[in-house]
C-alpha cells in the first residue's frame, strides 16, 4: 500500500517533469521523434573528420630549429618553402588540439544524447507504478530528467568555422582591388593550412579580394562560395549563412568584419584587425546545448610585420 501511494505521488512528479511531451504517456513518442531526427542528421551531415589526427612530426615541425633532412642542400629553397607550408598546417592542427577538437563532435554528441535517452526511456517503460525505495525513485526521477532535457529539435550546424581576412591587396583601384603577389601567396597558404580539411561551405563578401583569397581552397574542394553583400547587415547575414551550414566552414572577410563575425558566432568582444595585419586566423566551434562556443586565434602564412599601432581600418 505504501509503495502504491508513493508511486502515485511519484507519477505526478514525473508527469510534471515531462509535461512538454504530455507526461509519461507521451515521453515514448517524443523520444522516437527526437531519435529519428538525430539519426537522420548524422546520416545527412556527418563528416569523417575536419582534420586528420595530429601526426608525430607536427610538434617537431613547429620548432623551426628542426634541421632539414640529410641531402636536402641541393634543393634547400624548395624544401624551405614546403617546410613553411607544413609548419602552417601543423600550427593549425595543434591549435585545434588545444581546443579539444577531435572530429565528428556533433555526431558524437547527438549519438550520446540518443543513447542516454534510450536508457532513460527503458527505465521508465519498465516501471510498474510502485515506488519501492529511495534508490529506485531517484533512478526514475533521473530518467525523466534526461528525457525532458533531450533536444526535441535537432539543428545541424557547423562543427568548425575558420575565419580569415583577405590576403594582401594591390594599391589600386581603391574601391575593389585584387590581391597582390603577397596576397596570392597567402591564398595558397590558406589552402595549405586547411589541407586536411574539406570545407562544406565558403562564405565571402562581394569584394574581389575575398573571393580571390578563397579561390585556391574553392578549386581544391569544388564548393561554390556564398557571396554576402557588404552592407549594414553583412555581419548578421554571414553569421546566419555560417550557422545554416555543416562540417567545416571557411569565411573570408575584412579587417572590420571578421572579428565582428567571430563576435556574432561566439559572443566574444574582439576589436577590428589592424589594416597591416593579414595573418590572423580564428577557429570557432559554435555552442551546442550546454557547451559554450570556443575560439582559438592563430596565424598562418607569412607573419605580419610588427606594428606600433594600427594606422587605420581599410577593410
Amino acid at each position: 500500500a505504501v509503495a502504491e501511494a508513493n508511486g502515485r505521488k511519484l507519477r505526478t512528479v514525473l508527469d510534471e517533469s515531462l509535461a512538454r511531451d504530455g507526461g509519461l504517456a507521451g515521453a515514448g513518442s517524443a523520444h522516437a521523434r527526437m531519435k529519428s531526427r538525430a539519426e537522420a542528421t548524422v546520416r545527412e551531415f556527418g563528416i569523417d573528420s575536419a582534420v586528420a589526427p595530429i601526426p608525430e612530426w607536427a610538434v617537431r615541425l613547429v620548432d623551426k630549429s628542426t634541421p632539414l633532412p640529410p641531402g636536402a642542400e641541393h634543393s634547400r629553397p624548395k624544401l624551405n618553402a614546403i617546410g613553411e607550408l607544413r609548419l602552417e598546417d601543423a600550427a593549425v592542427r595543434l591549435a585545434l588540439a588545444d581546443l579539444g577538437y577531435t572530429g565528428r563532435p556533433t555526431d558524437e554528441k547527438l549519438l550520446k544524447t540518443v543513447a542516454q535517452a534510450d536508457d532513460a526511456l527503458a527505465v521508465l517503460a519498465g516501471w510498474d507504478g510502485l515506488a519501492a525505495g529511495a534508490e529506485h525513485e531517484a533512478m526514475l526521477r533521473n530518467a525523466a530528467a534526461v528525457l525532458s532535457a533531450a533536444p526535441r529539435e535537432v539543428v545541424a550546424q557547423p562543427s568548425l568555422v575558420v575565419l580569415v581576412r583577405h590576403g594582401e591587396k594591390q594599391p589600386t583601384p581603391a574601391d575593389d582591388p585584387s590581391l597582390s603577389e603577397a596576397g596570392a601567396a597567402r591564398a595558397r597558404a590558406l589552402d595549405a593550412a586547411l589541407a586536411n580539411a574539406v570545407p562544406s561551405a565558403i562564405v565571402v563578401s562581394a569584394r574581389k579580394r575575398t573571393m580571390e583569397t578563397a579561390a585556391v581552397v574553392q578549386q581544391r574542394v569544388g564548393v561554390t562560395p556564398t557571396v554576402i553583400a557588404l552592407d549594414a547587415q553583412h555581419v548578421k547575414h554571414v553569421a546566419a549563412a555560417v550557422m545554416k551550414a555543416t562540417g567545416v566552414v571557411v569565411v573570408v572577410g575584412h579587417s572590420n568584419t571578421i572579428p565582428a563575425i567571430v563576435n556574432a558566432l561566439a559572443g566574444t568582444a574582439l576589436p577590428d584587425l589592424c589594416d597591416e595585419h593579414y595573418a590572423t586566423m580564428f577557429l570557432v566551434t559554435p555552442a551546442t546545448g550546454a557547451t559554450r562556443a570556443q575560439v582559438v586565434k592563430t596565424m598562418y602564412g607569412t607573419p605580419d610585420a610588427a606594428a606600433a599601432s594600427c594606422t587605420g581600418m581599410m577593410k
